[in-house]
């Protein structure tokens, strides 16, 4: 008995460290699985993984149950620790998942509002009881953001989405309250879709300016792709109860429509990233497997964005999709038989899973480390130009002037943004020749980072005005490929740094988050306007192009309503002093517009090739106007700020390349508010328009002028420390030298600004 006694405590020790609500998690994969396969018509197979997921959820369940009466104390820390708080929502997700497959799978539709009935009684208490925890209980001091924030606070929108798919699942088979239970669907899609994008920004927030280190449990990120593939699946389902159905909600189609693309490419977008934080921990730590219920977040992720893209073909029967949708099935059921062996060998033989050493793997990076860094190096260099935006600016004044009949001006400041272009590339080249640690260090900057997508805007904006001022088709096509290859590298390496770059103590957030942020927005939706241009002229593959715009348009989207969360919370809770450098908030106005124009430009372009994104003209128009409205209201807080700031220096006017960026902004919304008249042709619509061309046509003779005079004015310079250039250069004369040192440690990545500028005009 004692030997029996002791083997009994063994177990439920197991079951207190092991087991919790998180091991819903291998349920729900299970189950998801048996979705899939059904859907590809392997019923048999979808009936075995449903019952293993059934035996799995009951068989945790218990083991809970066991843990809550003898262990009540633990059992009830966990579920107030904020860390775990999350997981709670698993349940939820397992009980919504089990009735949708009563349904689809078996089609008991009694069960099915049983289990519809139970969800929704745990949603309730689960919402009400984890919010009220995360809101009220005490705080202590020593919490770790880092380790508080995490995937697993995505469970949530699971959970809630799952809960909203099964409400609608049950509005198809109610014979009553049809309309009362399809609105009850949409408030749930509707919290769901709002906490997503929520928790993206604290996600965003905590990857950028807290540490992931080797120790870092990576895994539960992957369900920012899950929770983003279940939010399409709900947005496909309403549509699809909506267009049977019809009634109020018919309106509401395209909405549907656009919502549930756009959700699909953000979790597409953040693939790539998790794959590159998987391999980061892996070669950190040493090629080591250790066991880890976090494998299961992987494979729910990849089954979730599975089933997500076979939904999505029902929206949009392309066959890239159709394709797609099978790849990564294939992926999820390989993902699925990994985690399950593996899962099997710890439980069975727990010893030997201690941790896995793949020396075969674990290749001796120390002989390719030098060489790798030298071409990061050289790569690194080359996009690293603040100053294109002076190019920038130069070239928005193109287009702008173009656009009011004035193209012999257009094209001299179409010629003046690209010289500006070139000379600064010129002087990067030189200042990454001599200067390559400085430089190296401005990349890895977290402050200056985002300034290397005007890169990006620049290239896409110059096959703009190619196509828009000369019509050379085949050069856009050129500047097209540069800048969609521009725009991946620079999104790769740009977020894997600020992921993975160590957080220094001392950092000080409000000197990181500025209005710079927002040029990764830019550079993309300038990408995908240069996308939709080439659309217009290709006479082939013209769909999949829409898609590619409409991808990084949902992307430059999703970026800016998060970066816009980081500014107003810096502005909010962080200081700002008449030292704080406010020009560059001014792109916060900038991107909003250059938002509203792709928007325009892609509803025009839809409008004239027709269906199969037909239904989303309302949804683009409608988003066109809110973006042109939050840059409206962002222009005269923008201007108070500009007052204060003067007023607190004593008005004076010291010479920064900022200046460019407040040019470059007003700009973007003169355009974005031009475009905006093709869509609604209001009388003062068009005037304000015009109002804004003047006064961006004002703001950039006088940064020109100001620029000229600090450039030309040899006493501007004083204010440059040479001695840190001037050891290198004693060997060679000293005039012709100066003026190089001055121009190679001046450039930044701000004065690209001042050449888009000039095109815009």
């Amino acid at each position: 008995m004692n030997r029996l006694h002791f083997n009994s405590m063994n177990i439920l020790q197991f079951t207190l460290y092991s087991v919790n609500t998180r091991w819903f998690i291998v349920g729900i994969a299970t189950i998801m699985m048996a979705l899939s396969a059904s859907s590809y018509g392997y019923n048999a197979v979808s009936f075995y993984l449903f019952t293993t997921g059934m035996g799995v959820f009951f068989t945790v369940a218990l083991f809970l149950v066991i843990k809550a009466l003898l262990y009540y104390k633990d059992f009830l820390r966990e579920l107030i620790d904020p860390a775990k708080l999350h997981y709670s929502f698993s349940l939820v997700g397992i009980v919504g998942l089990t009735g949708i497959c009563a349904s689809k799978l078996f089609y008991w539709h009694t069960v099915t509002y049983i289990f519809w009935y139970a969800a929704l009684v745990l949603w309730v208490s689960t919402t009400l009881s984890s919010f009220t925890v995360l809101f009220l209980y005490r705080k202590s001091e020593d919490r770790r953001i880092e380790e508080i924030l995490h995937g697993g606070w995505f469970f949530v929108v699971i959970g809630t989405q799952f809960m909203a798919l099964l409400s609608i699942d049950v509005a198809g088979q109610a014979t009553g309250h049809t309309l009362l239970i399809q609105y009850f669907s949409f408030a749930l899609w509707s919290v769901g879709t709002f906490l997503y994008l929520m928790f993206m920004a604290f996600m965003i927030w905590r990857l950028v300016f807290y540490p992931v280190t080797h120790d870092t449990e990576l895994s539960s990120y992957w369900l920012i792709t899950g929770a983003a593939a279940v939010t399409t699946m709900a947005g496909v389902a309403l549509y699809q109860q909506v267009q049977m159905t019809g009634g109020p909600f018919a309106e509401l189609l395209p909405f549907l429509k656009g919502f549930s693309l756009f959700f699909w490419f953000i979790g597409l977008w953040w693939l790539p990233f998790l794959i590159i934080l998987v391999i980061r921990k892996q070669i950190c730590g040493s090629w080591k497997l250790p066991f880890n219920v976090g494998y299961w977040e992987i494979v729910l992720s990849l089954s979730l964005y599975a089933t997500g893209t076979k939904q999505l073909t029902g929206l949009f029967d392309e066959r890239f999709i159709i394709t797609f949708a099978l790849y990564i099935s294939i992926i999820g059921a390989v993902a699925y038989c990994f985690a399950s062996s593996f899962t099997l060998a710890h439980l069975t033989v727990i010893p030997v899973w201690k941790a896995i050493p793949l020396q075969a793997v674990a290749v001796k990076w120390h002989a390719l480390l030098g060489n790798v860094i030298h071409v990061l190096q050289i790569a690194v260099y080359s996009v690293n130009a603040r100053w294109f935006i002076v190019a920038m600016a130069t070239i928005m004044m193109a287009l702008s002037s173009s656009s009011y009949g004035y193209n012999a001006v257009s094209s001299y400041l179409f010629i003046t943004g690209l010289g500006v272009f070139f000379t600064v590339v010129i002087f990067m080249g030189i200042k990454a020749f001599l200067y390559y640690e400085d430089l190296l260090h401005e990349l890895l900057d977290l402050e200056k980072l985002h300034y290397s997508f005007s890169l990006v805007g620049i290239v896409a904006l110059t096959g703009i005005c190619v196509s828009k001022l000369f019509g050379l088709h085949t050069v856009t096509y050129i500047f097209w490929y540069a800048a969609l290859v521009l725009w991946v590298i620079t999104t790769l390496s740009s977020f894997t740094i600020l992921f993975l770059y160590r957080k220094s103590e001392d950092r000080k957030i409000e000197e990181i988050l500025h209005g710079g942020w927002f040029f990764v927005v830019i550079g993309t939706q300038f990408t995908a306007l240069l996308s939709i241009d080439v659309a217009g002229q290709v006479t082939g593959h013209t769909l999949l192009i829409q898609y590619i715009s409409f991808v990084l348009w949902s992307v430059g989207t999703f970026l800016y309503l998060t970066f816009m969360t980081f500014v107003v919370f810096r502005l909010v809770f962080y200081p700002v002093t008449h030292d704080t450098e406010l020009s560059s908030y001014w792109m916060n106005t900038g991107a909003a517009a250059i938002t509203t124009v792709v928007c325009a430009a892609l509803h025009q372009q839809i409008y004239m090739t027709g269906d199969p994104l037909g239904e989303l003209l309302p949804f683009l128009k409608g988003f066109a106007l809110f973006f042109w409205s939050i840059g409206l209201w962002w222009l005269p807080f923008l201007i108070i700020l500009a007052i204060r700031k003067q007023v607190k220096k004593g008005w004076k006017l010291p010479f920064t390349v900022g200046y460019w960026e407040i040019v470059f902004a007003i700009c973007l919304f003169a355009t974005g508010t031009t475009q905006l008249t093709g869509l609604f042709d209001e009388h003062f619509i068009i005037t304000f328009a015009l109002y804004i061309s003047i006064i961006g046509a004002v703001a950039y003779c006088f940064a020109s002028s100001f620029t000229l005079a600090h450039l030309i004015v040899i006493p501007a310079w004083k204010t440059i420390p040479l001695q840190a250039v001037t050891i290198k250069w004693h060997p060679i004369r000293r005039g012709t030298i100066h003026i190089l040192q001055i121009a190679a440690c001046s450039a930044s990545l701000r004065w690209l600004t001042s050449a888009m500028v000039t095109i815009t005009i």
